[in-house]
């Protein structure tokens, strides 16, 4: 008999599956936000300021449900977990279609901050983490490449939307497309483990499979043994770039908007700035050659803070528009899966849930106090202030983060590959 063809590895579809899922979450969930502050203004006479406190309530829900949700998955696997949010974040939606007090509207937000704990990133890295161990490398690139495009898509589709259709009509057509598109998804395609449907990680054959040593980063990573204190130090050290990066979704194009920029062209700035992220997350692999893993962290951090200088000189050209989008997407893009790959590399996987769930706990109290502390600070301080502010913050963490690394390479264990 000849020699049948290998049947696609399954895990490749629940890639896709968790790849267009997650474009689609990020995009209408997380960027809009930002787009339909000026629209509910106008109309509901609420200040920016109020506004932007709904956002920052609904991450500081998303933290404390961090860790509840990630000892969860490690017990139950994180399909529900993503099947749930999605499910909530539809119905959310309607809900904020119809808003029409303060308090209402923080209550909707509030649950949209659980809805985000259990649909963004951290439920979907735990499934690539388990379906793939030789191919992490690329399947978390693949991942956070097409999600990133998020903003890319949905600020300016989003914005044309809004002066077409009015803000109340898009939030219906976007819990329209979480509903037809996203639920359908985790519930048909997505599985949280390749066991579920009698599969090994990488789409391996027969027999045990042992435990996996392979590493992302294009050196090897020592596994720490005493994860809490490392994973804690990591954890506040990424939160502050989380901070910033709720600051940029949200303030940006307000800022950008009162310097006199159109709506539609502050979108394609903050738009850019995401699509940037997609070319850094492909070329991670060549840049972990290039950079020692030790300085990765903290370069990126570095180039964060130089975007947000120019976003600082975004008044005198729009120039400094396009540098801030280039510099700061580019380095938010590999911050992403530095920190999954991080994780992966360096603590015990049956415990990535759980490491993963206190890293993101403190990422989403920073994202928390990031809205309303760049809101508070822009009643007293201009804007370009602010910026310079965040920047020298960054550079504080790149240090941090260059302290911090002699400290990660602690007590090893061998290095081992999936096996038959």
């Amino acid at each position: 008999m000849g020699n049948r063809a290998r049947p696609t590895f399954y895990g490749w579809t629940v890639l896709a599956g968790l790849s267009a899922a997650q474009v689609i979450s990020w995009g209408v969930i997380y960027y809009g936000f930002a787009l339909f502050m000026d629209p509910m203004a106008r109309e509901l006479g609420w200040s920016q300021a109020q506004i932007a406190g709904a956002f920052s309530a609904a991450i500081l829900a998303s933290a404390l449900a961090a860790i509840p949700i990630g000892r969860f998955m490690d017990r139950r696997g994180a399909r529900g977990v993503l099947l749930a949010g999605a499910c909530s974040s539809v119905l959310l939606f309607i809900g904020w279609s119809r808003v029409e007090t303060l308090t209402t509207f923080y209550a909707i937000w509030i649950g949209m901050g659980l809805a985000m704990a259990a649909v963004l990133y951290e439920p979907a890295f735990a499934i690539v983490v388990a379906w793939f161990i030789r191919r992490r490398a690329l399947a978390l690139t693949i991942l956070t490449s097409v999600g990133g495009l998020a903003s890319a898509i949905f600020v300016p589709a989003i914005a044309a939307l809004i002066i077409a259709r009015g803000w109340r009509t898009t939030l219906l057509l976007l819990a329209w497309l979480l509903a037809m598109v996203v639920v359908p998804l985790y519930a048909l395609v997505v599985r949280s483990r390749p066991g579920d449907v009698g599969l090994q990680p990488d789409g391996d054959d027969g027999g045990p499979a042992r435990e996996v040593r392979v590493s992302n980063l294009g050196v090897s990573a020592p596994i720490v043994r005493d994860a809490s204190g490392v994973a804690w130090a990591l954890a506040l050290t990424f939160g502050l770039s989380s901070l910033c990066s709720a600051a940029v979704a949200v303030h940006v194009l307000p800022f950008l908007q009162a310097r006199g920029y159109s709506m539609q062209a502050a979108a394609w700035g903050l738009a850019a700035a995401g699509g940037a992220q997609v070319p850094a997350r492909l070329a991670f692999g060549a840049i972990a050659k290039v950079l020692p893993t030790r300085w990765l962290p903290s370069s990126i951090f570095v180039v964060q803070a130089i975007g947000f200088v120019c976003l600082s000189w975004a008044p005198r050209s729009a120039m400094f528009v396009g540098l801030f989008a280039a510099s700061y997407g580019f380095a938010n893009g590999l911050n992403t899966l530095v920190r999954s790959n991080l994780v992966a590399e360096r603590f015990d996987l049956t415990r990535y849930g759980s490491i993963s769930g206190t890293i993101a706990f403190c990422g989403q109290l920073a994202r928390a106090a990031g809205p309303i502390a760049v809101a508070w600070l822009a009643t007293t301080w201009p804007y370009e202030r602010v910026w310079w502010l965040l920047a020298s913050a960054l550079c504080l963490g790149a240090v941090t983060m260059r302290l911090l690394e002699p400290h990660a390479q602690a007590p090893a264990r061998e290095e081992v590959e999936w096996t038959r």
